[in-house]
């Protein structure tokens, strides 16, 4: 889904307890010596809060990073990657990294054992979603709507069913595709398509 889809999902406070969004890529990271492809997820302020991870060094990526396009240059490490391509270094936390030859800063290394959320993918930086113009050469998509490019996962509420989900997002759910429906970018569709893609409300 689109990032602000992801926002709109963060403020469902009585269904959901937290909601992230991230983006597997791949991109250019150079410490001191030349570029390597290095694997990254773009990622939320709530991605490491709702999954219940924190930092092994400095801090790990929140919600005040992230909020304003082109804000937050910071990387959070993998404990795997500082381990194996910084020795462990101490003072990791501070330097500057080049995200495909952006400067970031780099505020924190992630617990042990934490390799994200995609079963044999260990990422090696973690990067705000603000940044993804960065992290992606050209992407200029984050506020777009109607851009699927992340992938949305929820922790539901602790005593909020998945049946009560599914109906309290409903009222949202309708609201969101009619707001769509008003929008000067919203194609020319016919009755048909438009009822497809907007369930009327039922009498």
């Amino acid at each position: 889904m689109s990032y602000p889809i992801c926002r709109d999902l963060q403020q469902q406070d009585r269904i959901f307890e937290g909601v992230l969004c991230r983006a597997a890529t791949t991109v250019k990271l150079s410490i001191s010596r030349d570029p390597q492809l290095a694997a990254a997820e773009i990622v939320s302020g709530t991605y490491f809060s709702t999954l219940g991870v924190g930092p092994f060094l400095g801090r790990v990526i929140g919600t005040g990073d992230g909020q304003t396009p082109g804000a937050s240059p910071v990387v959070v490490l993998s404990y795997d990657f500082w381990k194996t391509q910084l020795a462990g270094a101490p003072d990791a936390v501070g330097r500057t990294v080049l995200i495909n030859q952006h400067p970031m800063t780099v505020v924190g290394v992630a617990a042990p054992g934490f390799r994200g959320v995609d079963v044999g993918e260990v990422p090696a930086v973690w990067i705000p979603a603000s940044v993804a113009g960065q992290a992606v050469p050209g992407f200029t998509k984050l506020l777009d709507r109607r851009t699927p490019w992340m992938q949305i996962l929820g922790r539901l509420a602790p005593t909020v069913t998945l049946a009560q989900a599914r109906a309290g997002l409903q009222p949202w759910f309708k609201a969101m595709l009619e707001e769509d429906t008003r929008r000067a970018v919203f194609p020319v569709v016919t009755v048909e398509q438009r009822k497809t893609f907007w369930p009327q409300r039922s009498s």
